[in-house]
């Protein structure tokens, strides 16, 4: 499959006018609408971190099938990765949905300012009692877009329930992303510093609260 720069590259001929932002999001929406690729779809679904601007995701969110496609995949990617790789592969399936699910609450929190828009992201991310939490010996190699989103989505699925173990692996968690945070990344230290000034109750962090730390301001 393609990467996404590739995309962005096929698509530059004849597009002089458009800015790279915008070539970034149909090239993004081409892959996830078009493609069946897994590897071209993962990379894409990881691409959608780079948009950190509400009018690109809109954008993005709001092209023609996009949305479609893109719930179609959250909710089969488990399924479908235990499909391709083997049904004793739960550990990579779990990073596939995890992966998805975060991304759907990066979609989320950039660009759903009205309560309809939050709910049907509510209705797209799993609010199951599993965790997705990354495992601790792995943060350390992974990117701090995806700790971001799998910090929130723990958040959002706190609304819910969550067993009292994913609580106990939630607090831990964050201890070892505080441990691993790299200094550059302030939208994670926002989301980090709202996670451990409400470290009693950060169960209860409200959405207007989340949205702004996890946008960094």
């Amino acid at each position: 499959g393609f990467p996404i720069k590739r995309w962005v590259d096929l698509l530059i001929p004849g597009r002089e006018e458009e800015s790279t932002e915008s070539l970034q999001v149909i090239a993004l929406q081409r892959a996830i609408c078009t493609s069946d690729d897994p590897a071209t779809l993962l990379n894409a679904t990881a691409n959608i971190f780079s948009i950190k601007d509400v009018d690109r995701m809109e954008k993005l969110w709001t092209g023609p099938n996009f949305q479609e496609r893109f719930e179609d995949q959250l909710r089969s990617s488990y399924s479908r990765m235990l499909q391709l790789r083997g049904p004793d592969q739960v550990n990579i399936a779990t990073a596939s949905q995890r992966l998805y699910s975060a991304a759907a609450v990066h979609i989320m929190l950039y660009w759903s300012d009205s309560s309809d828009s939050i709910d049907l992201f509510l209705r797209l991310i799993p609010l199951e009692r599993r965790s997705f939490l990354i495992p601790d010996s792995q943060v350390p190699g992974s990117s701090t877009c995806l700790i971001r989103g799998t910090l929130a989505l723990t958040i959002i699925q706190a609304w819910n329930t969550l067993s009292p173990e994913t609580v106990a692996a939630f607090r831990n968690f964050v201890f070892t992303c505080s441990l691993n945070w790299e200094s550059q990344d302030w939208r994670l230290f926002c989301v980090l510093s709202l996670i451990n000034s409400n470290l009693s109750d950060w169960q209860s962090i409200f959405m207007d609260s989340l949205q702004k730390a996890y946008r960094g301001s």
